[in-house]
Parts: C-alpha cells; structure tokens; sequence
C-alpha cells in the first residue's frame, strides 16, 4: 500500500524529468525565468526573447560590446525588484551589466554585487550541424600590438557568428563574436585595452561555432591556434653627442607594442623640458630645436621658452608608455617636470612604487657655443682657384654661406658642414684684379661670423725655356784599311848602308 501511495509522486517526477530532458535537447524561449545570482562574474550568453528574475532589486544597464562599460554599443537601462521578471524580448544583442541596489548606508559598508549577462540571437531549433572551422597561423607579437585572427569556414552562410575564445595562463577572455562572410572571419584585438586584460605569455585560441548548449563545448565545430605575446620594447638612439647653441639634435629609434607615441625629456641642472612625438609603424626619427619643446620647468614650476639652448651638460632620456600611458607624479605634468628638474632619482623612485610600465632610455647631450675657425689663404694667383674653407663645432649639415669680395667682385657661395669642416672653392679667377680681398662666413642664421683677408696676385711669370741641347748622332769610325808591307823595303835600307860605308872607305883611301 505504502508503494501504491506514493505512485503518483514517482509518475510526477518522472513527467518533470521528461519535461527538463526535452527542454535540454529543444530549447524555447518560452521556457521559465532563469534566476541569476549576483555574485560578480559573467553568467555566459543568452538568447533573446529568455527572462529571467534576480535575487536581489537589481539596476540594469547596456548595450556594451565587451564587459566593460567604457565599450558602450547602445543605452539601455530597467529596474527590476527580487522575484519580478526581466522581459529580453526585443532588446538589442550585447553585454548587460546587472548591479544589486543598495541603500545610502549600506553602500557604506559593502560594495554593491552585480553581473554580466550577454545577448544574442534567439535561439534557432535548426542550427549548423556540419561544417569546417580552419584558423590560420597567428604571428607573435608584442603587448600593445593589433593580433588579426582570421580563417575559412566551409558550410557556414553569411552572417553566421562565429565565436572567439582566447585562453591565456592566468586568465580566460570572455568569447568575441563575429560573422562568416564570403566563407571567411576576420577579427583584430587590440592587445593594449586594458579592459580585455591582456599580459605577456602565450594564448589559446579557440574560433568555434556555438551550437546548443550554449557556451564552448568540444562538441562544437572549432578549430583551435596559439599566440605569443611577449613584452614590449623601444630601441632608441642619439645621433649626435654633442651640438651647439644654434644646433638642433636628433633622436630616433624603433619600437614594439605600437605605441601612438614617445616622449623626450631633455634634463638640465635645474631644467627640464618635455615634447610628446608621433610613432609611425613602430618607428620615430625627429630632429629637435629648442622650438620643439613647449614645455619647460625648474625646480619652482612652469617657465618660458628659451630663445637658445644654453650651454652645458644634458641627459636626453626617452620615454616609451607601453600600454599604460605616461606615468605622471600626482598625475600631473607640471608636478612631473617640476619633479624631473629638480630631482630626476626622485621622479624615478615614485615611479617604482606604482605599477607603471614604461620604457625609458638615456643619454649624455654636451651643448657648446659654436665656434668656427678659417683656413689662411694668403694669396691667389690669377686663374688660380680661390678656396676658402675651415672647421667648426657645429653639427654635419648646418648651411654655411661663404662670401668673398674685392674690386669688382661679389661672389657667393653656400656650402655645408660635414665631419666638422666646410670649403667653397670660387673658380674662373683670371679676370679677377689684383689687390686686397675680404672673405666671409656665416651660418644660415647669420648668428656665427668670421672674416679673413687675402690677395689676388699676378701669375708668377713663365721662366724662358732652354734650347734643348743637340747630342750629334753617334757615328761609327770606318776601319782603317790595313797597310800592305812594301816588298824589298829592307833591302833598299841595307844597300843605301852598304853604299855609305863604300863611299867613306873609298874617300879615305885618297
């Protein structure tokens, strides 16, 4: 008997699981109010058309494009007191943000709970059963920078939305959504918002199509890559050490994490100035004059602009935000050049007890009083070149305009500075009178000046030309014939002795 009675309550309760597993398998959105908890988390998507009641008197507020409340897509607000219903019919897809109302003092004591609800689409009883998800490859990149996650689907009509799930080590980002069009999804992150909470490390990420139940399942057509994000970084550089007064100087550099922009802090005893520098693709190349700092401190507060620089010792550090923005003391400018100026050691201990991320680089800027020097010419000769050149202190590429003037003549001629020597060198001198010249040179500016004197004089005359000596050709002696013995010569010689011998012997016999 006791079986029997309780007959009903077991048929009961088996109509109501029968009840629940057919509302599982075939969603409606006629089904009962789902209750939500305040308890300060995302409560996943949901379709519209649902409803739903909350445990507490709850404000609600959207349409937003993410949980953020800065990602704003449209306005809506309701309130809704514990146990009464939320209609969702009609309302527009996106994120809602449910916060639990509290009373004057009681917000005093404990902060208000709330959470997230997403909306999309009402729920189809027909959804995509077979298909293909293929995510391409992911380029690693670095913290700040556009990650693209794009792909190809097969099976998918236009319009579909396609979700993306990324996985970090520390945190789960809530599902992206965007559609199939022409059998292709593309989607860029903006790793610098600080609202998705991206860090540096590595990053799953998994493209899926929801199919019911709601939220990823590994059921569900997907595909899945990876990322790395590593930490940003800025290489800089000063191209020159040291420059005048009337010099400007150059600062260059690449960076990683796509910053809009870098700062450049040129810091002095008792002085510091501040210009804020576009980035291009990652790149910035500037050249700097004292007109390019508008911003200039001492340790007292704001001063004016200087005409020149002055001469001295600087530090020329560079400043790269990362993907928080520049630090500032008291989150003020003028609190942080004063600070800089005065204690530049102090600025940076401030720095370290906040959370700031920038990126910074230093260098030594030596600024001197420009100072040219001319190279003697004494004199030139008619027709010859007139050169006049010298060595200055300041930077490769300053313009140099160099003057040279006499009787009857007015040339000019611009030149410019390189490895801190400059030339002008003014030709066709042959017409040029003899006498007293002035050259002059100056910069651009006409700041920096200098004179030197020097001559133009006759050409040496030509010295008379020798005759060049004739060397008579070489001739070759002719041989001498030889002399033939004449036959009987000693003969003759031995009779005229004989006959002299006779003629004595015959005189003295008389």
């Amino acid at each position: 008997m006791g079986r029997m009675r309780n007959m009903p309550l077991l048929l009961a309760a088996i109509l109501v699981m029968s009840a629940f597993v057919v509302g599982m398998a075939y969603p409606s959105t006629a089904s009962s109010s789902s209750v939500i908890p305040l308890d300060d988390s995302d409560h996943g998507t949901f379709a519209i058309g649902e409803t739903f009641q909350f445990d507490a008197d709850v404000s609600i507020s959207g349409v937003y494009g993410s949980m953020s409340e800065e990602d704003k897509m449209g306005s809506y607000t309701a309130d809704v007191k514990k146990g009464e219903t939320w209609e969702t019919e009609g309302l527009q897809s996106g994120y809602y943000k449910v916060v639990e109302k509290r009373g004057f003092l009681a917000s005093l004591f404990r902060q208000a709970n709330y959470a997230w609800l997403k909306l999309g689409g009402p729920i189809e009883v027909s959804e995509v059963m077979e298909g293909t998800i293929v995510v391409d490859k992911i380029n690693t990149a670095a913290l700040g920078d556009t990650v693209v996650i794009s792909g190809s689907t097969t099976g998918f009509p236009d319009g579909t939305p396609i979700n993306v799930l990324l996985k970090g080590k520390y945190k789960v980002l809530a599902p992206i959504t965007t559609t199939v069009e022409d059998g292709a999804f593309n989607m860029e992150l903006d790793t610098a918002k600080e609202d998705l909470g991206f860090s540096t490390g590595s990053y799953r990420v998994i493209v899926y199509y929801d199919n019911w139940p709601p939220e990823y399942q590994s059921t569900d057509i997907h595909d899945v890559e990876a990322f790395v994000l590593l930490p940003p970084t800025m290489d800089a550089n000063l191209e020159d050490t040291t420059i005048t007064t009337l010099d400007g100087f150059v600062v260059s550099g690449t960076t990683t994490g796509s910053p809009d922009e870098v700062e450049v802090w040129l810091m002095g005893r008792n002085l510091a100035a501040v210009v804020s520098l576009p980035v291009v693709e990652n790149a910035f190349e500037y050249a700097l004059t004292v007109d390019s700092f508008r911003n200039w401190f001492t340790n007292e507060g704001p001063i004016s602009q200087p005409e020149n620089f002055k001469p001295g010792t600087y530090t020329v550090m560079i400043v790269d935000p990362c993907t928080d923005d520049f630090y500032r003391y008291d989150d003020d400018l003028v609190a942080t050049g004063t600070m800089i100026a005065g204690d530049v050691n102090k600025f940076f201990e401030n720095q370290k007890l906040t959370m700031n991320k920038d990126i910074t680089e230093m260098a030594l800027l030596d600024i001197e009083y420009p100072e040219v020097t001319l190279s003697a010419t004494d004199a030139v000769a008619q027709g010859d070149d007139f050169v006049i050149g010298g060595t200055t202190n300041m930077v490769d590429g300053t313009t140099m305009i160099v003057h040279v003037e006499g009787k009857g003549v007015d040339r000019t001629q611009v030149t410019d500075v390189k490895d801190g020597a400059f030339d002008a060198t003014f030709e066709g001198t042959k017409d040029w009178p003899t006498g007293d010249y002035l050259a002059t040179v100056e910069d651009a500016n006409g700041i920096l000046y200098e004179q030197m004197d020097s001559k133009v004089v006759m050409p040496a005359a030509a010295p008379e030309e020798e005759p060049e000596e004739v060397e008579p050709e070489e001739v070759e002696p002719e041989e001498e014939p030889e002399e033939e013995e004449t036959p009987g010569f000693g003969a003759v010689i031995s009779i005229a002795g004989l006959l002299s011998v006779a003629y004595l012997v015959v005189r003295r016999r008389r």
